[in-house]
């Protein structure tokens, strides 16, 4: 069985022979080695330069001059806070009841246990 390379430029022209190579496709696929080849040479250096960065970025900080940075220092006085009475206590909370259920509620009723002929059969509710 002979090998078949999908790649190679031969095998585009059996797929597109008898066919419009004016169509994008053709071009697409005939220039897909060279489109690739700068895809990954593009991507590369991209990669380096990502990688590079902070050791390009500090040896550029050796050769440029820094600029004189003057800082403003300005003292601030405080004034003294207020004096705190010791002998006031503050007023507590007014004492608030919280309003009653319009209905008792008990969140988990206990299960009450009884025969079977006293437990009414209830079905499903069902969605109308």
């Amino acid at each position: 069985m002979a090998r078949l390379d999908i790649l190679d430029p031969a095998w585009i022209e059996v797929v597109f022979s008898g066919r419009n190579k004016a169509y994008g496709a053709y071009v697409l696929r005939k220039e897909n080695a060279k489109t690739s080849v700068r895809a990954l040479i593009i991507a590369s250096l991209f990669f380096v330069l990502a990688i590079a960065m902070p050791t390009i970025i500090n040896k550029l900080k050796g050769f440029i001059p820094k600029a004189d940075e003057k800082v403003k220092i300005d003292d601030v006085v405080l004034t003294p806070p207020p004096p705190i009475d010791a002998a006031k206590p503050p007023p507590p909370p007014p004492q608030v009841e919280p309003p009653k259920p319009k209905v008792d509620q008990v969140r988990f009723p206990p299960p009450v246990v009884k025969p079977d002929n006293e437990v009414p059969e209830k079905d499903p509710p069902t969605v109308k």
